[in-house]
């Protein structure tokens, strides 16, 4: 198995406003918290995984300014670094907040050229833990090609400005007909391809890329993310047996924010804890920095209650809560005004 993530450096010409990052998205501070969480989802990735092959994608300007210390500690961890430019831009007001989404399939592309023959290749969000071996999703992506995590927004629910009918009405309109009434959301952050598929994958969805520009300009529906984008492309005619729900879950952890973390997360394998790049992650961070901590040394059973503790998976506990208050206490006026700013349901 190829397993990656990446990180997109947002520069001037090109920044985005991303739910759980309040802020300027060109700023050093903006770019160390996103590089801290590649540290710790290569570094969990291999405490579990000893044959697993990692990489990370960085855009030129990420790749630029990459420390030599982090390098360092990401080739620690077995990881190749690789560079790839952002080709699939959209132009200006083309959908809300996410201006470098697209991006993962420049990530894709990157990764298809370095694969191996049949080799499952893996590309998660940074903000992921891996909590246990990778074997039952790589016999997934080796039987059936192709792998994903299907949301579970309901079928009405608009999300990024579609809903799961949404889609299936236009995977209509881009294949010449659809069957299904309404197409599962595939979560975007973790795709999985079998290499010997992702190329012609690509193609597909490089097709789609163009077509959906084509609309926008024409002032069409369109998928207007990755994740729509590659949805309408793979999903119609996927058997079920493709998606992975219990290998990967979108875990909210606080209180405030949807929390849907339960027991039975610790089963899972991989934890995307999109809501704790500024909380629970950094304090594990820390951790993952002393070479003889927990982090390194623990037993599974220990290693996943601690980070569990910190994260909150699957309880969210008094001295988490504290914790917390004290790391957002400066995002309370910022986030407040967001939030009463946002008209409906929150999924995404």
């Amino acid at each position: 198995m190829l397993l990656a993530t990446w990180f997109h450096g947002d520069t001037a010409e090109l920044r985005g406003e991303y739910a759980q990052m309040i802020g300027d998205s060109t700023s050093p501070k903006h770019w160390e918290t996103y590089q801290n969480c590649v540290d710790l989802l290569l570094a969990s990735a291999r405490r579990w995984n000893a044959d697993v092959r990692l990489a990370v994608v960085l855009n030129p300007a990420a790749a630029e300014v990459l420390t030599e210390e982090r390098r360092a500690r990401w080739t620690a961890s077995g990881a190749t670094v690789l560079v790839a430019e952002n080709t699939h831009r959209v132009p200006p007001g083309f959908h809300g907040q996410w201006q470098n989404q697209f991006f993962v399939l420049d990530c894709l592309r990157a990764l298809a050229g370095v694969a191996e023959p049949r080799e499952s290749v893996v590309l998660l969000d940074s903000d992921c833990l891996v909590t246990r071996p990778l074997d039952e999703l790589d016999d997934v992506v080796q039987r059936h090609g192709r792998a994903f995590y299907p949301v579970a927004f309901p079928a009405e629910a608009v999300v990024n400005g579609l809903s799961r009918v949404d889609l299936a009405t236009l995977a209509a309109e881009l294949h010449g007909g659809c069957e299904e009434s309404e197409l599962p959301y595939l979560g975007g952050e973790f795709f999985a391809f079998r290499a010997d598929l992702l190329t012609e994958d690509l193609d597909r969805i490089d097709k789609a890329f163009a077509w959906t520009l084509d609309r926008a300009q024409a002032g069409l529906s369109r998928p207007n993310e990755e994740a729509q984008l590659i949805t309408v492309v793979v999903a119609p005619g996927l058997s079920g047996e493709e998606f992975v729900e219990k290998t990967i879950r979108r875990i909210w952890t606080q209180p405030w924010q949807l929390r849907n973390a339960v027991p039975a997360d610790l089963d899972l394998a991989v934890w995307h804890v999109p809501a704790e790049k500024r909380t629970g992650l950094p304090r594990v961070h820390r951790a993952y920095l002393t070479a003889d901590s927990w982090f390194w040394t623990a037993s599974r059973e220990e290693w996943l209650e601690r980070v569990g503790r910190l994260v909150g998976v699957p309880a969210y506990r008094p001295g988490k809560a504290l914790a917390d208050a004290r790391a957002l206490a400066h995002r309370a006026v910022p986030g407040l005004r967001r939030r009463l700013a946002i008209r409906g349901p929150v999924y995404g």
